[in-house]
C-alpha cells in the first residue's frame, strides 16, 4: 500500500492499478489487490481534496528521512510517509493502512499522534518548518479520511 502510493505520488507510475501490481509483486502479495487499489484511490482522493497533492505551490516528499540527537548521545531516526511543503504550511502525513478504529481516533492512535508530534519537533529543529504552520495528519486508507492531530 505505502509503496503503491509512493509510486503514484512520485509520478513514477500514473496508473493506480499498475502501481499496486508493481508493489504487490515486490512483496509477493497475491491476495487483496482489489482492496489495495481501492485504498490507494481513497488516499489519493483525500490528498487531492485537502490540496496536498496536484498543487503546483506544494512540494511533496515521500519517505522523508529524519534524524536527531537523542538521550545518551544516541541518534533517533525515522521516515515521514509524506511531507508536503507549501508557502504557508508544512504538512506531515502518516498513512495508516489498517482497519479504521471504532471510537475516537486520538485514543486509538495516540502512539501515532506522539510520533507525528516528534517528527514535527524534528522538522522545526532542522529549520524545515520555518514560519509555516505545522499540520500533522493521519490518513486512514481504509476510509479515505485525513485526520489532523
Amino acid at each position: 500500500m505505502h509503496r503503491a502510493l509512493e509510486l503514484v505520488l512520485s509520478g513514477s507510475i500514473a496508473s493506480v492499478d499498475t502501481a499496486v501490481e508493481v508493489a504487490a509483486q515486490a512483496v509477493e502479495l497475491t491476495e487483496h489487490r482489489a482492496d489495495a487499489v481501492a485504498d490507494v484511490q481513497r488516499a489519493l482522493a483525500a490528498l487531492h481534496t485537502h490540496g496536498v497533492v496536484a498543487n503546483p505551490t506544494v512540494a511533496v516528499a515521500l519517505e522523508y528521512p529524519l534524524a536527531t540527537a537523542w538521550s545518551d548521545g544516541k541518534l533517533m531516526t525515522g521516515f515521514i510517509d509524506l511531507l508536503a511543503l507549501g508557502a504557508d504550511a508544512a504538512m506531515v502525513i502518516d498513512f495508516k493502512t489498517d482497519a479504521a478504529p471504532s471510537g475516537g481516533l486520538p485514543a486509538a492512535y495516540e502512539r501515532y499522534a506522539r510520533q507525528l508530534r516528534l517528527y514535527g519537533e524534528m522538522l522545526r529543529t532542522a529549520g524545515v518548518v520555518g514560519r509555516r504552520q505545522l499540520r500533522l495528519g493521519l490518513l486512514l486508507t481504509a476510509t479515505g479520511e485525513l485526520h489532523w492531530v
